[in-house]
Parts: C-alpha cells; sequence; structure tokens
C-alpha cells in the first residue's frame, strides 16, 4: 500500500545514510498493484541515485568507481522474476561497460538463479523464472560479478555463497533474512 511505501522511504528520507541508495523490486510488490508499485519504486531509484532511469524498474548507477546493476521484474508474477529480452541485452551492455577496466560489478535482483543457494529445496518457488538461464549466461560472460540477491528468507548457512563460474569469477550472495539469526 502506498502508506507502507511512505514509511519504508521515509527512514532514507530522514536520515539520508549513504549517497546513493538501491533499491529493488521484490514479489510482494509486483504479484500487487505492479503498475503502481513499479513506477513508485523506479521513481525513488532515480531519486536515490540521482540519475534517470527512464521509469524503468531496472537500472544502474556508479559508486566509488564500481558499477552497480539492478534488475527487476517487469511482469507481475507471484514468485519468479521476468526479465525482457530489452533488460538482459541492457545487462550485457553494462556488464560490458562496468567489467572493461577489470574492475568487479554489483548486479543486484530480488530473487536468486534457480538452483543456486538451496533451491528448490529451502524454497520450491521463487527463482530467475523462464530467462534465469539466459541472464546467468549473459553474467557469466565477465569476470568478477558478484550477483546479489534476497526472497529466501534464510539466515547465514551453507548456501549463502554460491560459485556461478570458476572460470570466470562469477559469484553470487544470498542476503540472510533478519528474522532468522542463523541456519548454521
Amino acid at each position: 500500500r502506498k502508506k507502507e511505501y511512505e514509511g519504508f522511504f521515509s527512514a532514507f528520507d530522514r536520515k539520508k545514510p549513504f549517497s546513493k541508495i538501491l533499491i529493488t523490486l521484490g514479489n510482494h510488490d509486483a504479484r500487487i498493484c505492479y503498475k503502481r508499485n513499479s513506477k513508485i519504486i523506479a521513481k525513488k531509484s532515480a531519486e536515490y541515485t540521482g540519475e534517470d532511469n527512464g521509469g524503468k524498474i531496472y537500472y544502474s548507477t556508479d559508486i566509488n568507481g564500481y558499477t552497480f546493476i539492478v534488475l527487476g521484474t517487469e511482469k507481475a508474477i507471484l514468485e519468479k522474476a521476468y526479465i525482457s529480452d530489452e533488460q538482459i541485452a541492457w545487462l550485457d551492455k553494462e556488464l560490458q561497460r562496468g567489467t572493461k577496466d577489470g574492475k568487479p560489478v554489483f548486479v543486484m535482483c530480488h530473487q536468486a538463479f534457480a538452483f543456486t543457494h538451496g533451491l528448490p529445496e529451502v524454497w520450491k518457488t521463487g527463482d530467475m523464472g523462464k530467462q534465469n538461464d539466459l541472464v546467468r549466461a549473459v553474467m557469466e560472460k565477465y569476470k568478477n560479478v558478484f550477483f546479489i540477491n534476497g526472497h529466501l528468507h534464510d539466515g547465514l548457512y551453507e548456501n549463502t555463497y554460491a560459485l556461478l563460474n570458476k572460470e570466470n569469477n562469477v559469484h553470487s550472495l544470498s542476503i540472510p533474512s533478519y528474522r532468522k539469526i542463523n541456519n548454521f
């Protein structure tokens, strides 16, 4: 609901803890009132990064010389993400730009890749969806990519980290949930 977003954003708006704040659309944002919620997130993302994202739910920004890329579902799907061909092509260009000097690039999306971080055992659904393999293949073309996701509601445990591609040093980190202290 709009009031919930206002409460969430007010914490950042009051304190301004960082020069840039990155947010991504979660599955609860997407499944209810997608059009309205995606516009709210896109608008706040542009405000928090100071960059024009063209009203899109996906965007990139540079922080201290490092590229941060935020992906977002473009359809209201219950748990999975939907990443369009346009977004995949954009991701490829952004990764090429960000890795050209050998620096690591950080990519964020709410959903994890299928069959990583204990999926589907720890969570029956909630991965990158039908485009999973295409998005992953784009990331694996580049060296030193760090993929950061949430969604799984787990604490720190053996599946928090996954090496996606050893040859190109592509890593995935599932951000622990605040509701669990640990899950060792």
